[in-house]
């Protein structure tokens, strides 16, 4: 092969590998809250999936994989509007009403982890004619259901603004920027193009040089 098909070829593998979806923007994290310096006090966790007007799109979340490093749920939780299941297994909240809410009592440890899905219309097909997103926010709270681990007034720690144009942005608004870590997770069929894509990059790489 001459070297100008062996760039054209790489170029046009790199252009697949450039189309992927960003990972920053994935619908899919690991979200882990480091909560030591509170560890053996007793309090709440709070999940709320709030649409910004009558003008959002559909959508919900999904916590699933909920793990606790030396605390555990405490009592039942009280679920409002759109929130279905618990943290023992899945828990889903929608954002089919203005106050849409888990609140679970909770043993403090060093800290927990959970997965957080986002889906629904707004992220999958936009309409582009909705003025306003959905928010995703988790909350803190002490056994008087004072803010705890967090400067915002509210007990809000962290929020996933999902935008009008079906990307989503995670933020830790807790003033700790070490409490909260986020991690995305990649949707396997990207992962699966990026594999054969880094596969075809390295076979021409060899081939040019065997050849």
């Amino acid at each position: 092969m001459g070297v100008f098909g062996f760039k054209a070829q790489c170029i046009a593998l790199l252009v697949v590998i450039a189309a992927l979806p960003s990972f920053a923007n994935s619908n899919e994290y690991l979200v882990t809250v480091n909560t030591a310096s509170v560890s053996g006090t007793s309090g709440f966790l709070e999940f709320q999936f709030a649409p910004g007007d009558a003008s959002s799109q559909a959508a919900f979340v999904k916590i699933g994989n909920f793990a606790a490093s030396g605390g555990s749920l405490s009592g039942a939780p009280v679920l409002n509007g759109g929130a279905s299941g618990d943290l023992s297994s899945v828990l889903l909240i929608d954002n089919s009403t203005a106050f849409n809410d888990y609140f679970q009592g909770f043993n403090y440890g060093s800290g927990y982890q959970f997965i957080l899905t986002l889906g629904g219309p707004a992220i999958t097909n936009p309409n582009g004619t909705s003025t306003s997103g959905s928010t995703f926010a988790l909350a803190m709270y002490d056994s008087a259901t004072n803010p705890i681990l967090t400067t915002d007034p509210s007990g809000f720690a962290f929020l996933v603004q999902v935008n009008l144009d079906g990307t989503n942005t995670p933020q830790n608004i807790s003033g700790d920027p070490s409490l909260i870590t986020v991690t995305s997770i990649p949707e396997p069929g990207s992962l699966t193009l990026l594999g054969t894509a880094a596969a075809g990059l390295l076979g021409l790489a060899r081939r040019r040089f065997v050849v």
